[in-house]
C-alpha cells in the first residue's frame, strides 16, 4: 500500500510540473505574439505596400483565366472574377482600366497602392 501512495505522489507531481510547463510556454507565445504585433505597427507603410502588392499578384491568375475563357479582358470586373474564379480576391483589388488586350489592376492598403499593367508588366508601387 505504501508503494502505491508513492507512485500516486510521483505521478501527481509530474502532472503538476507538466501543467506548469504548458502554462509557461503559453505565456511565452503570448509575449511573442505581442512582439510581432508591435513590429508590424512600427512599419505600417512597408507592411501595407507588401500587402497591396500581394493582393495584386493573387488576382492576376483570375484575370488571365477570364482572358483564356473569353479571348479578351474587355468586360472583366472584379466582382465577376470573385464569383467565377476566386472568391478570395481581396476587397481592396480594383480594375483601374480594361481594354481588349490590356488591363491595369491595383490594390490600396492603408494608403499604400500597388498595381500591374498587363499583359507584360510587373507589380509596382503606385496606382494605374
Amino acid at each position: 500500500m505504501g508503494l502505491k501512495f508513492w507512485h500516486l505522489l510521483v505521478v501527481g507531481a509530474l502532472a503538476v510540473s507538466a501543467v506548469a510547463v504548458v502554462v509557461h510556454i503559453g505565456r511565452g507565445a503570448t509575449n511573442e505574439t505581442k512582439t510581432v504585433a508591435s513590429v508590424a505597427t512600427t512599419m505600417p507603410a512597408e507592411v501595407a505596400k507588401q500587402a497591396a502588392a500581394a493582393n495584386v499578384r493573387s488576382a492576376i491568375p483570375s484575370l488571365e483565366a477570364f482572358y483564356a475563357e473569353h479571348g479578351t479582358y474587355g468586360g472583366a470586373d472584379v466582382s465577376a472574377l470573385r464569383r467565377d474564379y476566386d472568391p478570395g480576391i481581396d476587397p481592396s483589388v480594383k480594375l483601374g482600366w480594361v481594354e481588349t488586350g490590356r488591363y491595369c489592376l491595383e490594390s490600396t492598403v492603408e494608403g499604400q497602392t500597388a498595381s500591374v499593367t498587363r499583359p507584360n508588366g510587373e507589380v509596382v508601387l503606385g496606382g494605374c
